[in-house]
């Protein structure tokens, strides 16, 4: 765990650091990986959003994969399919960011969590190739190299979120820990378009999960479908 948080940290200005750390420190006071991404990107613009915006969303499916071991290979997958999803009205690729938190939680067991970082702007191999009135569109070809191990994050105003990564997180999923059920998989993908910051919430029960041994039985695959909408993103305790 503590060599991805110097990882993540290493790719972030130091106000974003600084504010990751303290995020991930204070994770049981509900302060989440994604949330302190968000707050660190605005501490670096100098600005306060405009309009923050907590929507729970559905989802269709959300997938780990840890491979590391066997193949030296990882992925992680969502999409979510919601008329409620919105990337704001931002239209520059400099001012726009995201981040991916998801959190395993369980009653009685300490939760588990990683994270992706997607950040601003745009270079000739990675970056935010569109953001216009309807889509915003994030690539990185070297991916799990270059600025995050997100491969291709999209999000389509009143439709689409979907992130493609070639690794379990800038702060790495550990998969390995999760030897316990029941469990709640809790989803926020927060968008910072310009002065806006919106968080998309969605919870996947443990029920619609399965988590079978790969690789020789030296990895693991989450997957998980039929994901709920979490109002205001005030997620439910956990099982």
């Amino acid at each position: 765990m503590r060599g991805g948080v110097d990882m993540i940290v290493s790719r972030l200005p130091a106000a974003g650091g600084i504010a990751y750390v303290l995020g991930m420190m204070v994770h049981g006071g509900r302060f989440t990986p994604a949330r302190w991404l968000v707050l660190g990107g605005m501490m670096l613009l100098g600005a306060a959003p405009a309009r923050a915006e907590n929507i729970g969303v559905t989802a269709r499916k959300f997938v780990a994969i840890d491979k590391l071991e066997f193949s030296n290979k990882a992925a992680v997958r969502l999409l979510s399919l919601d008329p409620r999803i919105r990337k704001g009205s931002g239209q520059s690729a400099a001012t726009i960011g995201a981040t991916l938190d998801v959190t395993i939680e369980a009653f009685n067991h300490p939760p588990i969590a990683g994270a992706f970082s997607i950040p601003q702007g745009f270079s000739e191999t990675a970056g935010w190739r569109v953001n216009d009135a309807s889509v915003a569109k994030y690539v990185n070809p070297e991916a799990p190299g270059g600025p995050t191990q997100v491969r291709v994050a999209v999000v389509q105003e009143n439709a689409l979120v979907k992130v493609s990564a070639k690794g379990l997180g800038d702060l790495p999923i550990p998969l390995d820990e999760l030897r316990f059920a029941p469990f709640d998989v809790q989803v926020r993908f927060v968008v910072l378009n310009g002065t806006e910051t919106i968080t998309h919430c969605t919870v996947f029960h443990s029920a619609t999960c399965s988590l079978p041994l790969i690789g020789g039985g030296t990895g693991r695959k989450l997957q998980c479908t039929d994901g709920q909408a979490v109002s205001d993103c005030v997620f439910p305790p956990p099982p």
